[in-house]
């Protein structure tokens, strides 16, 4: 019974020792596996610029990195594997590969900064006119322009000027827009159906393609400051309102502009004076040219214009004709009469000068 106890102790005592052996083992592998941080993903932000480009991975004797070079705008996955997954571990006691660390090569812009694409304005003279950019395009893009860029009516139009070129590692260049405009040579408008009173206006840049010419009556026969400017026979024939009007909103010229007024059959011929009066109070007269049964003049003030003519009866006109005509003959006949009075003593003088020689 005593034999047997201590056998069982014995073995006991050997199982412990055994025991103690294997977890000494255990300890020594465990202490011989090496635990590797895994690398920092890199945050540079990748363009393309036409060469090779890595994505940055800090060198270490425990891995190895793939993939992690790239030339064209994209997203490729580097590759980042331990060298030795009996040995090494990573911190976080795995050993699978690392695959999600993203390398993008971003799309590069083409530089436009010097393409100008812009407004510009032409006076309708029946040639077409189109717009075109300005500057030097990038290597490899060519431009289209919209189907209506190419105008001859007075308008207002949006062209659009379309690029292309490779789209694969740059982003598409967006289209550009201006406006073609074509302005009217000139614009009229009258007070009546008959061509009387008619007012055509004409500029040198141009009017507006939407503009027209509103004309108007206005009375001012009763205007203390122009009664104060009617001379001797002269009388107002009529006083218009001129403005431009871009739908129901009046407009003022961007520049001087020339206004001529087809002048009625009544006060044709006729002594003619163009006064302006401005909202101010101030009266302006004008320096006019009549031509061919109109009168034209320039301002770059369109409010209210008054026509003033001088109503000199033709009688009277006659009868200083003929006073100033009968002064002329009797001053000629004046002269002729003291020329021969001149004549006559010069005479006398020289006659008695040879008698007292004699």
């Amino acid at each position: 019974m005593i034999k047997m106890n201590k056998r069982l102790i014995i073995n006991f005592i050997l199982a412990i020792a055994l025991g103690v052996c294997a977890l000494l083992l255990l300890a020594g592998t465990s202490s011989a596996v090496t635990s590797v941080p895994k690398p920092e993903r890199d945050t540079t932000i990748y363009v393309y610029n036409g060469e090779e480009q890595v994505y940055k991975i800090a060198e270490s004797e425990y891995y190895t990195v793939e993939n992690n070079v790239r030339t064209n705008a994209g997203t490729q996955y580097v590759k980042i594997s331990l060298v030795d997954k009996t040995n090494y571990v990573w911190a976080d006691g795995t050993t699978d590969d690392i695959t999600d660390y993203a390398f993008t090569i971003d799309k590069a812009r083409y530089p436009m900064l010097g393409v100008k694409f812009e407004r510009k304005t032409f006076v309708a003279d029946g040639n077409k006119y189109s717009l075109k950019i300005e500057g030097e395009l990038p290597e490899g893009i060519t431009v289209s322009y919209s189907d209506n860029n190419l105008q001859s009516e007075p308008g207002v139009y949006n062209i659009f000027a379309n690029f292309s070129g490779e789209n694969e590692n740059y982003y598409k260049i967006q289209a550009k827009t201006a406006q073609l405009v074509i302005r009217q040579p000139s614009v009229s408008g009258a007070l009546d159906k008959d061509g009387k009173n008619t007012v055509t206006a004409t500029s040198s840049i141009g009017i507006a393609p939407k503009w027209t010419l509103s004309i108007s009556e206005k009375d001012y026969s009763k205007s203390p400051s122009l009664i104060q400017r009617l001379g001797d026979h002269e009388k107002l024939y009529n006083t218009y309102d001129i403005k431009f009007m871009n739908g129901d909103v009046p407009r003022q010229p961007d520049t001087e502009v020339e206004l001529t007024i087809k002048l009625p059959d009544e006060i044709k011929g006729k002594d003619i004076r163009i006064i302006n009066f401005k909202p101010t109070g101030e009266i302006e007269e004008l320096e006019i040219t009549k031509k061919k049964g109109t009168v034209t003049f320039k301002t770059d003030d369109l409010y209210d214009f008054a026509i003033i003519y001088d109503d000199t009866p033709v009688v009277l006109w006659i009868l200083i004709a003929v006073i100033g005509g009968a002064i002329v003959l009797a001053g000629g006949a004046i002269v002729v009469m003291m020329i021969k009075a001149r004549k006559k003593t010069a005479n006398e003088e020289e006659n008695k000068t040879v008698k007292k020689k004699k």
